[in-house]
């Protein structure tokens, strides 16, 4: 496999963990459609792409599939769900 196909396998598996975390906290995606809060969107995609915690998050989605109160401590977009958590 090429490096641009695990960089696309990658991004794509980040994007279903990012996707998954702001489901289970109920942050609403149209709490993003001013262009200021989309920046805000686009750094939280960056943020998670380079986290080095996905096996982790993906374990603490499947034991919260039911939803959560609050991103783990080790999610570097905990504040953002928080802020932004019920639309």
């Amino acid at each position: 496999m090429g490096i641009f196909s695990r960089l696309a396998n990658h991004l794509d598996r980040r994007s279903d963990l990012m996707g998954g975390m702001m489901e289970r906290l109920g942050v609403d995606p149209g709490a993003f459609d001013t262009l200021a809060r989309g920046q805000q969107l686009g750094n939280a995609a960056r943020a998670c792409a380079m986290c080095s915690h996905g096996d982790e998050c993906a374990g603490w989605q499947e034991a919260h599939a039911d939803g959560a109160e609050k991103a783990p401590d080790f999610c570097p977009n905990a504040a953002l769900w928080s802020a932004t958590r019920g639309g």
